[in-house]
């Protein structure tokens, strides 16, 4: 069979145009860009060559690869401090949403809780939310006036002024990327609990196990996908987050990588 009669039939089939149109998209949309970025990293620019000597435009050179890795203190303010304050947010992001997000799954598909629908629905308003808003929703609640100047509505109302690290900084990060990412693990848990057979946990009840045991034995165990997957999510959102890190980080020059790039360019 020659090639041109293969191609008819590879195309006649609707799924490979579609896996063919959505690569050639991938490749111009992201590859090609990503690509380019890269190349730049490795050329010296009209700009540098008085600063990168003996060099002319075009050039390939490793000095912006030195420059961000292995410049002393300035490779440590510039890339690896961003870098640390990142995977430390994430972290504690995943650990805060999977927490609250696990829990209130529970609470939904395992108790006998009034206003259960309610509930559900009103616990993923934090996702519909721009995480920007729940951002500036701590700032006018908790601001400072040793770095914001004017007292946020907590300061106003009791007269007690919130230190840095509650109002700017790492812990109101990760509680807000928390909060927002929080309705990831209540769907996906919720889901696994909503439709996981209760005949295992009956029969666990039957033999006088506890509810520790329970839970650890043969709850926990099927909800692992689903924390799995929404540690993923949460965190390699978190990890490209940019609106929480500048509003609540810039007060007091705590930056991650996004928030370093901008700064930088």
């Amino acid at each position: 069979m020659s090639i041109s009669m293969r191609l008819r039939m590879f195309f006649r089939k609707p799924y490979n145009v579609i896996l063919v149109v959505l690569f050639v998209a991938l490749v111009l949309l992201t590859l090609l860009p990503l690509l380019s970025i890269v190349l730049d990293t490795v050329t010296v620019h009209s700009s540098e060559v008085m600063r990168i000597h003996g060099t002319h435009a075009g050039d390939f050179t490793d000095y912006h690869w030195r420059k961000i890795l292995m410049d002393g203190s300035n490779s440590v303010n510039i890339f690896y401090k961003p870098l640390w304050n990142t995977i430390l947010i994430s972290l504690a992001t995943c650990a805060i949403s999977i927490g609250l997000g696990g829990s209130m799954a529970w609470l939904i598909t395992r108790s006998d809780i009034k206003y259960k629908s309610f509930l559900s629905a009103l616990f993923v308003v934090p996702y519909i939310m721009p995480s920007w808003t729940l951002a500036l929703a701590w700032l006018d609640f908790f601001r400072n006036p040793l770095v914001g100047g004017v007292p946020g509505i907590f300061t106003s109302l009791t007269g007690i002024v919130t230190p840095n690290w509650f109002a700017y900084g790492f812990f109101p990060i990760s509680v807000v990327q928390g909060l927002h990412y929080a309705p990831f693990a209540y769907i996906l848990i919720g889901g696994i609990l909503k439709n996981m057979d209760a005949n295992l946990e009956e029969a666990a009840q039957l033999l006088h196990a506890s509810r520790m045991q329970i839970l650890k034995r043969i709850t926990l165990p099927m909800v692992k996908p689903a924390i799995l997957s929404t540690f993923l999510l949460a965190f390699s959102s978190s990890m490209s987050a940019f609106a929480v890190p500048a509003f609540l980080g810039a007060p007091v020059r705590y930056q991650v990588l996004t928030t370093q790039l901008y700064r930088t360019l």
